[in-house]
């Protein structure tokens, strides 16, 4: 498995329950289980690897991709990620479990909510997100700024060069 993690991908093989604030994880049987609804929920492979993902604290984007499609990751589109937040926000629904229990962090990843794993991101963590965001803005805001910029001197040089040929 070429550029995989592969000290991930063990622990998706492994017979370990996880559980935390209430949500169990039963990798053995691939049912998650939210005690505070009595809801035992059968998951598929992927959906099992991607709740995973969430409750060993996982999150971002690159490494939920990495993670739950280990022998393919360079090839998985955006488009299945997304259809796997879509499908197991879906999938909770169904049960009686608010879809925003899979809350998005912007330009980041996903993360299971406070309300069902308190999961804490540290301080470096916290800022990386944050900084991340502000320079995602700034830069589409300079992309702009540029263009603008360019498509006006290049307008007052053409109007120039124009001026100075009718002059002629």
């Amino acid at each position: 498995m070429k550029g995989c993690d592969v000290s991930h991908d063990v622990r998706f093989f492994s017979a370990e329950t996880l559980e935390f604030n209430g949500v169990v994880l039963d990798n053995a049987k691939s049912l998650i289980i939210f005690k505070s609804n009595d809801a035992a929920i059968k998951l598929t492979e992927l959906q099992r690897r991607f709740m995973y993902c969430l409750m060993t604290g996982i999150v971002s984007k690159d490494e939920i991709i990495r993670n739950v499609w280990p022998g393919n990751h360079q090839v998985v589109s955006d488009n299945s990620y997304y259809q796997m937040i879509f499908q197991c926000r879906t999938l909770l629904s169904r049960h009686g479990i608010p879809a925003d229990t899979i809350k998005t962090i912007p330009r980041f990843g996903v993360m299971l909510s406070q309300d069902t794993r308190d999961y804490h991101l540290n301080n470096d963590k916290k800022k990386e997100i944050l900084q991340s965001g502000w320079r995602s803005r700034w830069k589409t805001w300079l992309e702009a700024v540029n263009f603008k910029l360019a498509l006006a001197l290049t307008l007052i040089f053409s109007a120039a060069l124009l001026a100075g040929i009718s002059e002629s």
